[in-house]
C-alpha cells in the first residue's frame, strides 16, 4: 500500500481594489483650448513658450494646471490670439 500525501490548502482573501480617488483636480491645457476654441497644438505651443511662468519645463506628460496656472495660461492665449497674424 503506497501513503497517499496530504496538502493542505490554505484559502486566502480576494484582494479588493479601492476605488480611485481623483486627486487631479484642475484641468489640462487641452480642455482649457477647447472653452476658448482653440486648438490643442497651438495652446501647447503658448504653453511651452511660457512655461517658466507657469511653473512647467517638463515634456510629454499630461499637465493638470492649478487655478493661477489655468489664469496665467488663458491670459497668455488670449493676448496671443488678439495679435495680429505677421
Amino acid at each position: 500500500m503506497s501513503k497517499k500525501s496530504v496538502k493542505t490548502v490554505t484559502k486566502v482573501a480576494p484582494v479588493t481594489t479601492p476605488a480611485p480617488v481623483a486627486s487631479e483636480t484642475g484641468r489640462t491645457i487641452v480642455e482649457i483650448a477647447r472653452e476658448l476654441k482653440v486648438t490643442p497644438q497651438n495652446a501647447r505651443r503658448v504653453a511651452r513658450k511660457h512655461a517658466e511662468a507657469l511653473g512647467h519645463a517638463g515634456k510629454g506628460a499630461r499637465w493638470v494646471l492649478s487655478p493661477d496656472q489655468q489664469k496665467t495660461l488663458i491670459d497668455a492665449l488670449t493676448r496671443e490670439l488678439k495679435q495680429p497674424a505677421a
